[in-house]
């Protein structure tokens, strides 16, 4: 190393540590609302974590993630010192308390990103000497994933540190001390603490016991029994176990509570979200990856936006000349990159922040590429040697800069808000999203909020069709005056899985076309910008964008009504790339019992659509119909229906089976949020066959389908108030006080109801609470004639029974004005 650069190695190290403090812990307070101070977290993970921290020490059995509970601990451990000195109250509600506990924790996340840029000048340096550590150092400082992601406190920024520092120990081994693999077990242990994954640094590990720099093939294999002892020698047992301690402690139901491991149903929890991330489970936010590639994706999208493009090409270079010279610097950084990629690469989500704990080492790669390109160039003239690692440097530095200098402004979602304020009269009614980035509290006071249908596109798909999810669109969109939505949240997902969720997708392009009657008012965005030179992020991936500076879009109702919804049936019913329209004359052949005609349409259906599980259910019923019971069997269990199945063959006109199915699988299920709605939906459709029934004078169906339907949704009051109609007209009069009663508490303003239950006590005999049950009736419509023929009907009765007194004063009574 020459005098020069020792004598401003220390100089040139602080400047980059200030670089990178400076872009990762400006603007730690995004989030903040500029006029009022008003702070709202728009980082969902962030909020669960944080969360965590709080019951980390409270109650941590109400923990939920799936990664380690160590970012929760450190953070309640930092939370718990900081309040004592900056007095506040951590986790609190008041906006004050809200703001500095995110503060204190994104603060974490920045230190954590200004340490891993030391590491990697430490890696770097131990690797190939002060310029490309200080080089690399410099890189990963103005990497703009990098710099995004520490100003969220989430698991990636600080596990990418515990992962630098591990090949930083690693990279010192073999050695007789047993310290240096003290060192490494705590380096590897924090980092599987955050996540399990980087339990994949066992594969350097190996690498830097196994072999050494300068080793040929040959080398390798002459040693090979003394160094596979010293990788299983009691260091090594030590190292294992220590890192074994930490994983054990910060994710505690790998070992002591494995049934929470595998039986949780919470999708922050470990199992549920393996089911998510492999596509198991779609879910709103991983829609868009349908249109991505495994593997190929972070490669042509996510690396580029994370490192930015020119970091990215030379990161490329910097591979193929670490190849071409095959060192065994690039052998142990490969060992770490390789699998990993391996792992998240085949992933079905591939969120921008998965490759967070690769920048490090690909910093080193591109510093590699700068530094060897510079000295090609110095061939030419000595002083050319310095133009690739600087070009490098300020290309990249730019996006950096932009992208920290958003969070100094003020939120976009704010601005947003404001415009809608302007634009929607008071008493309006606001379409708004509900999910990960979303806007219902955006919606003013004195409007009306309605939250959107958000994944109902995905939960019906396969078992209600197209044209009768319309039905239920047009249930929402119809009292709507204005629409405010954020493009990462629903309409960029949904456009990205097209050809699974078509019907979802068709709306936002009809809405954005303005084919749906819906009028574009205005968009909100916060473009990075360098200068007055902006940064196209129009087609990134969602996450990207998403969280700190969505696009935002505000629609009023234009001409939209049922004529275009109709047009839209018209063509889906008419496209013979879907099933809809055959579907539908499929079951017109059931209800007319052409049974084989139906049979035969069924089986083309499924050949061509074997998913779609609706027409796999309607076929199980024709089979029934035709006698064929082995094979009604095996289209079921085809189908593998769920209750959205049950739906669309009430939709269908199959009400009666339909509903049977609907309150089979809904019955004995705790009522998330979506059986809750089917448990509506189903409620009213048993109540209106049964409804049917007493008019057709089937009194025995009616009150089988009031029952069934009180059972699916016990407010139903129509439900109550119907089977105290039919315990009367049976003269079960105690029956029916009690169906009344349970009507009147649900819907007190309903006189028809108060009647009944005031003929029902009177029918028990109870003269004193049936007047008490009419009052109210004739309270709320005192010329009513039923109201008067029983309160004339109360007045025999008193006379009958002696009470002539009694009987003068209710002869007299009038509603008080």
């Amino acid at each position: 190393m020459s005098l020069l650069l020792r004598d401003r190695e220390p100089i040139a190290l602080v400047a980059v540590l200030l670089l990178a403090g400076a872009l990762r812990l400006t603007g730690l307070d995004w989030g903040t609302e500029a006029s009022t101070g008003e702070f709202r977290a728009f980082h969902p993970d962030e909020v669960t974590l944080i969360a965590n921290a709080r019951w980390a020490t409270e109650n941590p059995g109400r923990m939920a993630t799936a990664y380690g509970h160590l970012p929760a601990y450190i953070l309640a451990v930092a939370q718990a010192v900081l309040s004592a000195v900056l007095d506040y109250t951590p986790y609190g509600s008041e906006n004050d308390d809200l703001r500095t506990t995110h503060i204190v924790a994104r603060t974490l996340s920045g230190l954590a990103g200004v340490l891993t840029v030391w590491a990697v000048y430490l890696l770097g340096r131990q690797l190939e000497g002060p310029r490309t550590g200080l080089l690399a150092a410099t890189l990963l400082a103005v990497t703009p994933g990098h710099v995004q992601q520490s100003h969220y406190y989430t698991v990636d920024v600080s596990i990418t540190l515990f992962v630098t520092l591990g090949l930083l120990a690693i990279l010192r081994l073999p050695r007789p001390s047993p310290i240096s693999y003290v060192v490494c077990g705590l380096a590897v242990g924090a980092a599987t603490g955050y996540r399990l994954l980087a339990g994949l640094l066992v594969i350097p590990y190996i690498v830097a016991h196994l072999s050494q720099p300068g080793d040929t093939f040959r080398t390798i294999l002459d040693r090979l029994t003394s160094r596979v002892g010293v990788l299983f020698s009691a260091r090594s047992i030590l190292t294992a176990a220590i890192v074994l301690v930490i994983a054990t402690a910060s994710t505690p139901f790998l070992l002591l509570d494995q049934d929470h491991l595998y039986e949780s149903h919470d999708q922050r929890d470990f199992a549920p979200s393996v089911d998510v991330v492999v596509g198991k489970e779609p879910r709103m936010w991983t829609l868009y990856d349908f249109s991505t590639t495994p593997y190929l994706f972070y490669v042509t999208d996510l690396l580029p936006t994370a490192q930015g493009v020119p970091l990215f090409l030379c990161t490329l270079l910097g591979i193929g000349w670490a190849a071409r010279r095959r060192t065994w610097d690039a052998l142990l950084l490969l060992a770490w990159i390789l699998p990993y990629l391996l792992v998240v690469g085949c992933l079905f989500t591939k969120p921008v922040r998965y490759t967070v704990p690769m920048l490090p080492a690909l910093s080193l790669f591109a510093a590699w590429g700068a530094l060897a390109t510079g000295s090609r160039m110095s061939r030419w003239h000595g002083r050319l040697s310095a133009v690739p690692p600087i070009v490098l440097v300020a290309l990249t530095a730019t996006g950096a800069i932009a992208l920290s200098a958003t969070y100094t402004e003020e939120n976009v979602r704010y601005q947003a808000q404001r415009s809608l304020k302007e634009l929607a009269p008071v008493g309006s009614t606001v379409y708004a999203e509900g999910g990960g980035f979303p806007t219902l509290w955006m919606v003013p006071d004195g409007m009306t909020a309605v939250p959107d249908m958000g994944s109902f596109f995905v939960r019906v798909s396969g078992g209600v069709l197209d044209v009768h999810v319309l039905d239920l669109v047009h249930q929402a969109l119809e009292p709507v005056d204005y629409w405010i939505l954020i493009r990462e949240n629903r309409a960029r997902q949904y456009q990205a899985a097209r050809s699974h969720y078509r019907l979802g997708a068709s709306l936002f392009d009809k809405l954005y076309a303005g084919d749906l009657g819906f009028e574009h008012q205005t968009t909100f965005r916060r473009v990075p910008s360098f200068f007055g030179l902006e940064i196209d992020e129009s087609g990134t991936e969602p996450s990207v964008t998403g969280f700190d500076r969505p696009t935002i879009d505000i629609f009023r109702k234009g001409s939209y009504g049922l004529d275009q919804i109709d047009a839209w049936k018209r063509e889906i019913l008419d496209d013979p790339t879907r099933p809809d329209g055959a579907v539908v004359l499929a079951a017109d052949h059931y209800r007319r019992r052409s049974y084989k005609d139906a049979a035969e349409l069924l089986e083309d259906i499924v050949a061509r659509w074997p998913d779609f599980s609706l027409s796999r259910m309607l076929l199980a019923e024709v089979y029934l119909k035709l006698g064929r019971f082995n094979s009604s069997r095996e289209q079921v269990d085809l189908a593998r229906p769920s209750w959205w199945d049950a739906v669309g063959l009430v939709e269908l006109g199959l009400e009666t089976v339909g509903t049977d199915y609907l309150y089979r699988l809904l019955t004995g299920r705790d009522p998330g949020r979506e059986q809750q709605f089917l448990r509506g939906y189903g409620a009213r459709k048993l109540f209106e066959q049964g409804l049917a029934a007493f008019h057709a004078g089937d009194l025995d169906s009616a009150h089988a389908s009031y029952d069934r339907a009180v059972e699916l949704d016990e407010k139903l009051h129509l439900a109550h108030r119907n089977l105290g109609a039919l315990h009367l007209t049976r003269r079960n009069h105690t029956e029916a006080a009690s169906s009344f009663a349970r009507a009147t508490s649900l819907n007190p303003r309903d006189a028809e109801i108060w009647l009944g239950l005031a003929a029902a006590r009177v029918g028990e005999g109870d003269l004193n609470r049936g007047w008490n049950a009419l009052r109210r009736a004739l309270a709320i419509d005192p010329q009513h004639p039923e109201h008067l023929r029983l309160k004339e009907h109360i007045v025999t009765i008193l006379e009958h029974n002696g009470e002539g007194e009694a009987a003068r004063r209710l002869r007299r009574y009038r509603v008080p004005e």
